[in-house]
């Protein structure tokens, strides 16, 4: 008796349960989020879909006219061939309607962004910028490059003292006389813009919450009168003609700042480094650098984009020249090398990188040059951790290959031995120049040695080029790594 007692106990409690979780089940969650929470995940829908919410229910009704984000991709939201500027019904049945949602929310406007034609769409966009915004963001992406369509950006969002981020793509910006910069803007993002001459100046100099500063594709003047920005933390710079002393000035006045990105730039061929604040340094562009008194620096990628053995000469001397690994440069923690620095590594000496964790290099030792640098790499950097071999787009268009034991007496290294823990690899094709066919193979020459010494190596990632065989190219890939012994038990093999 008292046993089924306990089993109808048990039972009675057990569709208690269950009633729970079905009618938890039948219950709306969604709806029972914080209103910020909600809003922030219908910023991630297109406006369209967030704008179909007020259907659900009527306590979703006012939901999308309260958001704080008002996210419109024209190229999305209308159809194609969209009459933008031109007189007709749906023209005007578009933008009435979005001024309506505007002038009917419940909230102000916070975070504004646009991409699309805006010059065909001035006055909306001029209509729905409203006072109390903190970021704006106008991508003018469909000009199709006539200078003429640009979109001018209103005086009254250059005047806005609640601004703190604003990003114009294909804009043009002409402040008014009196514009003296940003009164509080942490953030300045300008894309192909056109700006008048001295708006940097002001910016420099009257902008003082500005933190992050980004100009892409313009040519700028020489400044006689700029000294640097004082306040400015990141400053990105790309495909930007830049003239000497301008570049100049921030690489050695600009104290404060702790990330510099030099992108495609040209107007100069010499940097020279000076800035006690500086963790990270960027330069893909065609220049040498020369780094002192940078004692925070953790981060250096240099990646040069030029062609031609005639340049490539030049930037071995000036390496040679300026020998940029030296004191503060063997103290990073991340070091990323592109094919033509690693071209010019040979006449330079290289000290320990004793603090180096992760190391990208962009080319493949296949042979020659490479190897021997590579090499040399590994061998002075004890610490390292994650090891990087990159397809840098910049490299020369065919592979060396020399089929000897090079890799068979080298090493092991300090770092294979303790520490080496993620190696990924882009494993290139090699075509034999003396062959007249399409037929390739793979080195893999340098991948068994990290297999073989790498005693507590934990995942190792190998990426191939697409091809048509793909499944069988990763299978014979397979086969040969496996006719050596690894040194690690706990290795992850990856091939994709």
């Amino acid at each position: 008796m008292r046993r089924a007692k306990k089993k109808q106990k048990i039972s009675s409690k057990e569709e208690e349960s269950v009633s729970t979780i079905i009618e938890g089940c039948n219950s709306d969650r969604l709806s029972g989020l914080p209103q910020p929470v909600i809003h922030l995940i219908l910023s991630f829908l297109p406006i369209k879909d967030a704008a179909r919410t007020t259907i659900l229910s009527t306590k979703w009704k006012h939901v999308w006219c309260s958001m704080p984000y008002l996210d419109v991709d024209l190229k999305s939201t209308l159809p194609k061939n969209f009459p933008y500027g031109k007189p007709s019904k749906k023209h005007d049945r578009f933008i009435n309607g979005i001024s309506h949602i505007v002038s009917h929310r419940c909230e102000p406007i916070q975070r504004f962004r646009i991409e699309g034609n805006l010059f065909h769409c001035q006055a909306l966009v001029d209509l729905w910028i409203k006072g109390g915004i903190t970021e704006v963001i106008l991508s003018n992406n469909q000009y199709q490059g006539n200078l003429n369509k640009l979109y001018d950006v209103p005086f009254c969002l250059l005047s806005c003292n609640s601004l703190r981020l604003l990003e114009l793509v294909n804009c043009k910006l002409l402040p008014p006389s009196n514009f003296k910069g940003f009164s509080n803007i942490t953030t300045l993002k300008l894309k192909g813009c056109i700006c008048d001459d001295k708006l940097l100046l002001d910016i420099a100099s009257n902008s003082p919450f500005l933190e992050t500063l980004e100009i892409c594709d313009r040519v700028l003047p020489p400044f006689s009168t700029f000294a640097e920005f004082c306040r400015v933390k990141y400053l990105y710079l790309r495909n930007c003609e830049l003239p000497k002393t301008f570049i100049q000035s921030i690489a050695t006045k600009s104290i404060l700042l702790e990330h510099l990105s030099v992108d495609g730039c040209y107007g100069f061929q010499h940097l020279e480094v000076c800035l006690p604040n500086l963790v990270v340094l960027h330069v893909t562009s065609k220049v040498t650098i020369h780094i002192m008194n940078t004692p925070r620096l953790e981060e250096i990628k240099l990646s040069p984009n030029f062609s031609g053995l005639q340049h490539q000469a030049n930037y071995n001397w000036q390496l040679f020249k300026y020998d940029i690994f030296r004191g503060d440069a063997v103290r990073v923690k991340t070091l990323s090398l592109g094919s033509r620095v690693l071209m010019g590594l040979s006449s330079v000496g290289l000290f320990q990188f004793y603090n180096l964790s992760k190391l990208v290099v962009g080319v493949y030792p296949s042979g020659g040059m490479e190897r021997n640098i590579v090499s040399k790499l590994l061998s002075r950097s004890p610490h390292l951790k994650i090891l990087i071999i990159d397809d840098d787009p910049i490299k020369y268009s065919y592979c060396y290959y020399e089929s000897d034991s090079f890799w068979e007496t080298e090493g092991p290294f300090d770092c294979l031995n303790g520490h080496l823990e993620t190696i990924h690899i882009s494993l290139p094709r090699i075509y034999p120049l003396h062959e007249a066919s399409t037929r390739h193979f793979y080195d893999t020459d340098f991948v068994k040695f990290l297999l073989v010494n790498s005693l507590v190596l934990k995942k190792m990632k190998i990426s191939l080029a697409p091809i048509k065989y793909m499944k069988e190219e990763k299978n014979v890939i397979k086969r040969d790594l496996r006719q050596v012994e690894w040194a690690s038990s706990q290795l992850k093999l990856v091939i994709s």
